[in-house]
């Protein structure tokens, strides 16, 4: 098991949401278009019928993956149509995101310029109002892709008409069959679970709100009582919970606590910071970590990172030979980060870099 080779790694990683989760027929005519080309690797396709979304995961070239993004939507746009869609499951639009996402961050710049490149040639193919998101824009409004979904879809032919909503292309007016499309640059989001023994959700829960008790100077003991008994500093955690976001259940009926949090920034808060912040809060509470796993997807750079950081700072005692140092580093990761301990965890399959071998 080894990395690609250097240049691979300037390989583009597409996030592509489409509003329909229920045709079949619908659903795999688009993951076919994706795989008619040898050189575009369709990662995943997950439909979701409830939310009547369909997620498509895929990768190649920068060329590779625009042709994709447009083969994909082109069929899209021709087989759905927003009015014949009920309110409850309405989405922004037909093709609601596009996310351009380097595989390694260190090309950023490329997806920024491909976004931004592909943005208006979209609006001119399909007609729809387009607004640029993440990295790609400089409105700070719009860098957060949760923003655009404040609003339902019956309130965007008002909201599109406001000075501060004024599309990036394409004209101020919805069109009701094809809705809007969010289009943008950003990394890749990481979906990290932590599972806690025992059931004291609330606790865990409280442990997530430090932040707005620190912001407001509240006294976080009160609230977070430790073994020590002691008052202790949050100001480390409640720094890391302004920059993920979570989410606290049970799972199982095992007594069993599990943290979700989804970090959109790895560069900026690498995972085996999120590890180790909470796992030393944890300990303050008394409460042990069973394990860790990824939900979905990561760029190997993430473990690689996190590997050479247990490595550096002595936490791991592994030889590291320079022509496998990056698989090394991952496997530390996983060690550290105790990644399959409680739930499985499938480096090969997991990890997008072994998806282009």
């Amino acid at each position: 098991m080894t990395l690609l080779p250097e240049k691979i790694k300037d390989l583009i990683i597409v996030s592509l949401t489409v509003s329909e989760g229920n045709n079949t027929s619908v659903i795999d005519e688009m993951a076919r278009t994706i795989e008619s080309d040898s050189k575009t690797r369709l990662i995943e396709v997950a439909p979701n019928s409830r939310t009547n979304h369909t997620l498509y995961i895929f990768g190649g070239s920068k060329q590779k993956v625009l042709d994709a993004a447009f083969r994909i939507s082109d069929i899209a746009f021709k087989r759905i149509n927003l009015q014949n869609i009920t309110s409850e499951q309405k989405c922004l639009g037909v093709v609601e995101h596009i996310s351009f996402i380097p595989l390694h961050s260190k090309n950023m710049d490329t997806a920024v310029k491909l976004s931004t490149e592909f943005a208006p040639k979209f609006n001119r193919q399909f007609n729809v109002p387009i607004y640029l998101f993440g990295f790609a824009t400089k409105n700070k409004q719009r860098r957060d892709i949760r923003n655009f979904h404040q609003f339902e879809f019956n309130d965007w032919p008002q909201i599109i008409k406001k000075a501060e909503w004024q599309p990036d292309y394409g004209e101020a007016s919805l069109n009701e069959k094809r809705g809007i499309s969010i289009i943008g640059a950003r990394y890749y989001h990481i979906n990290f679970a932590t599972f806690f023994e025992g059931d004291d959700i609330e606790l865990i829960e409280e442990l997530t709100n430090v932040y707005k008790w620190v912001s407001t100077k509240r006294k976080v003991y009160e609230y977070l009582p430790t073994t020590s008994g002691e008052d202790t500093d949050y100001s480390e955690i409640a720094e890391l919970l302004k920059k993920i976001y979570t989410f606290v259940d049970e799972i199982n009926q095992n007594r069993i606590a599990r943290l979700l949090c989804n970090v959109p920034n790895y560069r900026e808060t690498p995972i085996c910071t999120v590890f180790e912040i909470f796992k030393q809060e944890a300990a303050n509470l008394g409460l042990d970590i069973l394990g860790t796993q990824i939900y979905g997807f990561l760029p190997g750079e993430v473990l690689v990172r996190a590997g050479r950081y247990y490595l550096e700072s002595g936490q791991a005692k592994d030889q590291v030979k320079a022509e496998d140092a990056e698989i090394t580093y991952m496997q530390v990761a996983v060690e550290r980060l105790q990644l399959g301990n409680y739930e499985s965890f499938n480096l090969e399959r997991q990890v997008l870099d072994f998806h282009f071998q």
